[in-house]
């Protein structure tokens, strides 16, 4: 259910068949994206979900994350 003041939640790049989360964990993702959608943010824009197995996050990773936001912004800025 979505309420109808709850904030647009944006994919910038692809879609996800199935996330690189536990159950528990898409469940809890959930509930806080749902938290955030329902608060003070404009839009919740997740840029990249990769299965992280280090501590560093990888450069394209970070790159490619850049770039989409800067695409977003960009979209935003043009529809305002």
């Amino acid at each position: 259910m979505v309420l109808a003041d709850a904030k647009p939640l944006a994919w910038v790049h692809g879609e996800i068949k199935t996330p690189p989360l536990s159950e528990q964990a898409q469940i809890e993702a959930g509930f806080l994206l749902r938290r955030l959608q329902q608060g003070d943010p404009d839009a919740i824009v997740i840029g990249e979900v990769f299965d992280k197995k280090t501590r560093h996050t990888p450069r394209d990773v970070i790159e490619a994350c850049k770039r989409r936001l800067s695409q977003y912004d960009q979209a935003t800025e043009a529809r305002s």
